[in-house]
């Protein structure tokens, strides 16, 4: 999970395809591209938007300041995609409900323990798994 100094900084964050697949709204820009091309955020774009999701999963502000600088790119893109992922599959509840409670998934550990652990991909592979594979 440590800083990566890559000379690209842009955060890959998923294919539009899969975007349209799980219905989310493109923006304009975006409608007529094709599928198979990955959407893409400035490094600085996607901290700030991590940085919002931490606030809405109640994590605190300290804790989100001393978080956000130790995070990857993968592990940024992971969580703007689970984010998407929970409001997908929980439409009606609101995600911290679900990133903080304990789920046997992740051996009774909450979907936070694993993600402030450096555990990002586990649970957006989960995450992916039910909305993919018709789980919810």
């Amino acid at each position: 999970m440590t800083k990566q100094h890559d000379v690209d900084k842009q955060v890959q964050i998923m294919p539009i395809g899969d975007l349209r697949m799980i219905g989310l709204n493109l923006p304009e820009p975006l409608q007529n591209r094709p599928d198979e091309e990955i959407l893409c955020l400035p490094l600085e774009t996607a901290e700030k938007w991590v940085a919002k999701i931490l606030s809405h999963w109640n994590v605190p502000e300290e804790e989100t300041r001393n978080f956000i600088p130790l995070l990857s790119n993968e592990s940024l893109s992971d969580i703007i995609v689970i984010h998407q992922l929970i409001r997908v599959i929980f439409s009606q509840n609101t995600p911290r409900a679900f990133i903080h409670a304990k789920n046997k998934a992740f051996d009774n550990r909450s979907a936070w323990d694993l993600v402030s652990t450096g555990s990002t991909q586990r649970v957006r592979a989960h995450l992916a798994h039910l909305v993919y594979n018709g789980g919810w």
